[in-house]
């Protein structure tokens, strides 16, 4: 007796086939029935206020080569929701002890009720670090040269509203 070796090959040929068979189409159905309409979501569109209690998070990076020491970089940073007022600011330098109101890290910034805690995760040649406005609606970010040459950093922010 020979081994047959054509049987998987019509096995195989078999079940495309069927398969083949099985997802065929016929003509579409008619429309049925709209659905009830569904529940109204939570308020909550972009340039709403945000709720008490809730956190926003984001990251940014300033980068800028610098002609000479003490050159500025200044960076504005808008939030998708508001809050009723400004928060209390925080600039976390790389390596320093979150203040109280920033329980966070810069892997997992995290802020306190009407805190805005800005967590820096890297940092080449910054001499200072200022947060010079927070605002209902977002907060500006400066820092400056330690040196001449290139002079960045890199943040992660946090801020929940009062």
């Amino acid at each position: 007796m020979k081994n047959r070796t054509d049987q998987p090959l019509v096995a195989l040929g078999l079940l495309s086939l069927a398969l083949m068979v099985a997802t065929c189409k016929g003509d579409a159905g008619a429309t049925g029935p709209e659905g009830t309409p569904g529940q109204t979501g939570a308020p909550g569109m972009p340039g709403a206020p945000l709720p008490s209690g809730s956190t926003m998070r984001g990251e940014f990076a300033n980068y800028l080569f610098s002609a000479a020491a003490g050159e500025y970089i200044y960076s504005g940073h808008s939030y998708v929701f508001t809050l009723t007022a400004g928060a209390t600011a925080h600039y976390i330098p790389f390596g320093t002890t979150p203040p109280t109101g920033c329980p966070g890290t810069g892997s997992n910034p995290q802020a306190a009720p009407g805190h805005l805690c800005l967590y820096e995760i890297l940092a080449t040649n910054v001499s200072s670090r200022n947060v010079y406005n927070s605002t209902p609606s977002g907060f500006i970010v400066g820092s400056n040269a330690l040196n001449a040459g290139v002079h960045y950093s890199f943040v992660a922010w946090a801020v929940t509203a009062p």
